[in-house]
């Protein structure tokens, strides 16, 4: 069961992104069929909503930083949440659709997070 709703989104991120990026987003993670008890849930839509907009941003200076006062949590608690959610993805999904595939080794949070943002960047302008 997916928690996150667009209107609370478009609340907590300020009008941060356009609503056609919300819901391409909210698409794509109902798509992965991320499980909502997973700590990393709401973390993992919001880091994509950040790099959807900028992708060059540090993860761990930027994002991770971010994340953590937003959620009142250390930037190491918000990666290892993260790193939680991504793993669940890496091992239960076909990734190929998403540009991410054949890779052997599962990637890294930044590229996880760029490949999907990019995804929801090209999606949400169809």
């Amino acid at each position: 069961a997916c928690i996150v709703s667009i209107e609370d989104k478009t609340q907590s991120i300020g009008g941060f992104c356009t609503v056609s990026l919300l819901e391409t987003n909210l698409q794509v993670v109902k798509e992965l069929g991320i499980p909502a008890y997973l700590l990393g849930y709401e973390l993992f839509f919001d880091a994509i909503q950040i790099y959807t907009t900028d992708y060059h941003l540090p993860i761990c200076k930027g994002v991770y930083i971010e994340l953590a006062q937003r959620y009142k949590l250390t930037p190491k608690q918000v990666e290892a949440r993260i790193n939680g959610v991504l793993r669940w993805i890496w091992n239960n999904k076909n990734l190929s659709k998403y540009g991410i595939s054949g890779l052997g080794k599962c990637p890294t949070p930044k590229h996880f997070l760029i490949t999907f943002a990019v995804y929801i960047n090209e999606k949400s302008e169809e």
